[in-house]
């Protein structure tokens, strides 16, 4: 884009703002607002700014200040008013955390580090408590791409390691999405529209039923239509330069709904019911320049959970929870090959699980101890291919080995934490062991302690470890790289430094890390006499290093929200660098709120610096570095009545053609979102 269509992109969007938001900004229309009824996009309350309750990072719902995990927490606010639109975009401005493209449409999350194409898993996403990983893959990545955020309340993350509480999942990082559930009377309805097509209707309704219950339900859908992206490649048969264009269409759709009982009584009682769909097509196949004008793939999926809880207060101190789950998805694949082939592959899984929870408040020493028992079963149903040639015609058709493949885990955990020095310090201790029916178990411990100045203060040393264990692809293999029975977990150990500092009109945070991660698998040459050239191994050796630092601050009607991360990580075995990860990552955002006009503006920028345009050497080739990347959204939002709201939301506002590392070394990376405006209406019916 030269400076004159850059300008004329710029003018495009002032002038939307001005027609959008002119006739709701009319003074009478403000004055008729009462300030208290102002949207609560920037405005937090003294109380939730001095205490951000996490549950992510133990047993028991407490203050991040005491948590002995690096957590990050995203409320509903936080991602509307950065203008998130997909799943993956709400925790992009988390420190030391990328979202990468990877095949079939789906989004890889990349944290500290570690960015490579073999680093599919190792990142549990929890819905509801409930894991959502796949067996075949050992990630919900490919499969769950869009769970629509109109459903959730809340996502807590850890950045770091969380195997001690959630066992072979949480490798790098867990990811816990709590969906909607209101102890008050509400019925919302929401809309947007986009400049690219982009659409979304969300609903939210909660009412009590009798008999003490309350029905929660929620449901969301959004997408878009072909976008005609281009993006460049070389082609290997000539080297020459080329470009193409990939659609990247979506339509996704989730629906929540839940019957809870009131929390307060002795005993009480939950279930839920879970349905997820996505559709995606047009998106990048492998990223890679031997596809060159192919280099297309796409999904489609459905999932179905049922979960349950009951929980009995044991006394004032001390209660036990059972819960229950299953699940069931099935998907399909679609991605170019070379040889102007089409793969075509489909699959099914489900996964059933129970587990019991003891919680005391005050054992001995005024120890808090949790204790659990679980176990899990997952059973890969169903794995077929199919490859189609140039005509169109049926090449190959077979069952891949992951099919019929299950695998049994149980599981005992322990977490506990003691006062000590008159409540100035905290023990934190506990561990887990994880038993599987395909391979030997594992064991899972973390140890920290916090020293707290005071209740606002904390200075927390921390130490972890965690695994993954192979996934039924890396055991049974796939049609061009062998298993391998053989395999280890891989497992990484990480120690982590953290201040953390909360007032009443500001947070701060500095956290300084270091990991080790040991037997990683690959695939490396085959040397078993098999037809298959590469076999999976347990062969890397892996570190990193860095820091992240955390600063919001209010100030009148100014909100500010700053972080950043600085990373290092290495393959010491290969002896290069992660590259494709960004060595610097920051996010700033500004929000002002105009209660003359009960309108609120925020401003969010997200820059990544020294990052190449792939993992790591390939073909004797060294990855290019990339041009730095710097995105501005733009979010506005005004208050028409109480119960109105209207919002316009600009993303990439100044159209940058910014580009993302691509896992697969296509030359000069993936490009990123084109500049595109959203409108939307929230309704308090």
């Amino acid at each position: 884009m030269n400076s004159r269509d850059r300008d004329n992109t710029l003018g495009m969007w002032v002038c939307a703002a001005a027609v959008f938001f002119t006739p709701l900004v009319h003074s009478e229309t403000a004055a008729a607002v009462d300030d208290g009824a102002l949207s609560d996009l920037l405005n937090l309350s003294i109380e939730e700014l001095l205490y951000v309750e996490v549950s992510v990072a133990s047993q028991f719902a407490e203050s991040d200040v005491k948590a002995a995990s690096s957590v990050s927490l995203i409320r509903e606010q936080d991602w509307q008013r950065r203008g998130a639109r997909r799943f993956n975009d709400a925790i992009g401005s988390v420190p030391g955390v990328v979202v990468l493209p990877n095949w079939f449409g789906a989004d890889n999350v990349t944290i500290r580090g570690f960015a490579d194409s073999n680093n599919l898993s190792g990142v549990a996403m929890l819905l509801d408590g409930v894991p959502l990983s796949t067996l075949a893959s050992g990630s919900p990545a490919f499969d769950r791409q869009n769970i629509q955020l109109s459903t959730v309340d809340r996502i807590e993350m850890i950045r770091g390691p969380g195997s001690a509480l959630y066992g072979e999942d949480a490798f790098h990082g867990v990811v816990g999405l709590s969906t909607f559930e209101s102890t008050r009377n509400t019925a919302r309805a929401g809309t947007e529209i986009g400049t690219n097509g982009y659409y979304q209707g969300s609903m939210r309704y909660s009412a009590p039923v009798g008999a003490g219950l309350r029905l929660n339900v929620a449901a969301g859908v959004n997408g878009q239509p072909e976008q005609n992206r281009s993006y460049n490649f070389v082609d290997k048969g000539t080297g020459l330069a080329g470009y193409s264009e990939r659609d990247y269409v979506f339509a996704s759709g989730t629906v929540v709904a839940k019957l809870v009982s009131d929390p307060s009584q002795a005993r009480s009682y939950r279930m839920g019911f879970y349905l997820d769909a996505n559709d995606s097509d047009g998106f990048l196949s492998q990223g890679s320049d031997d596809l060159g004008a192919r280099d297309v793939g796409g999904s489609r999926s459905k999932f179905t959970m049922t979960n349950a809880a009951v929980t009995q207060r044991l006394s004032s101190t001390s209660d036990v929870t059972a819960n229950a789950f299953f699940w069931d998805k099935d998907h399909l694949y679609e991605r170019a090959l070379t040889n102007a082939r089409t793969l075509n592959a489909s699959g099914a899984e489900h996964q059933w699980g129970s587990n019991v929870v003891w919680r005391e408040r005050q054992a001995w020493m005024q120890t808090r101890l949790s204790a659990m028992a679980s176990v899990r079963n997952a059973r890969v149903d169903d794995a077929h291919q199919i490859t189609l040639n140039a005509s169109g015609n049926i090449a190959s058709e077979f069952d891949v080995p992951p099919k019929d493949y299950s695998r049994r885990i149980y599981s005992l955990s322990v977490d506990a934490n003691t006062p000590v020095f008159a409540g100035k310090m905290e023990l934190h201790y506990g561990g887990r062991y994880d038993h599987y029916t395909d391979f030997h178990g594992h064991g899972s411990p973390r140890l920290g302690l916090i020293y707290l100045p005071d209740s606002q203060s904390a200075i927390k040393l921390l130490y972890g470890e965690a695994f993954r264990a192979p996934s039924a692809a890396e055991y049974k293999g796939t049609v061009t790289i062998a298993g391998n029975p053989d395999l280890n977990p891989e497992t990484i150990h990480t120690v982590e430094l953290i201040f953390l500092k909360r007032k009443s009109l500001w947070h701060a945070e500095l956290t300084f890390f270091r990991s080790e991660w040991h037997d990683a698998i690959d695939s490396v040459p085959n040397a078993t006499g098999s037809s298959k050239a590469q076999i999976f191994s347990n062969v890397r050796l892996s570190s990193a290093r860095g820091v992240e630092a955390i600063y919001d601050r209010h100030i009148d009607a100014w909100r500010m929200e700053l972080n950043g991360s600085y990373v290092r990580s290495r393959d010491e075995n290969a002896d290069h660098s992660y590259v494709a990860f960004p060595s610097w990552i920051f996010n700033a955002g500004v929000g002002y709120r105009f209660n003359d006009y009960a309108t609120e503006i925020f401003l969010n920028n997200r820059l990544q610096l020294d990052v190449s345009e792939g993992p790591y050497p390939s073909s004797g080739v060294v990855p290019a570095e990339l041009r730095n990347y710097w995105r501005a959204d733009l979010t506005a939002d005004t208050k028409i009545s109480a119960k109105f709201n209207a919002y316009l939301s600009v993303r990439n506002l100044f159209g940058r053609h910014n580009y993302l590392p691509s896992v697969q070394n296509a030359q000069g990376g993936i490009p990123d979102d084109p500049a595109s405006a959203v409108v939307g209406v929230r309704y308090q019916l």
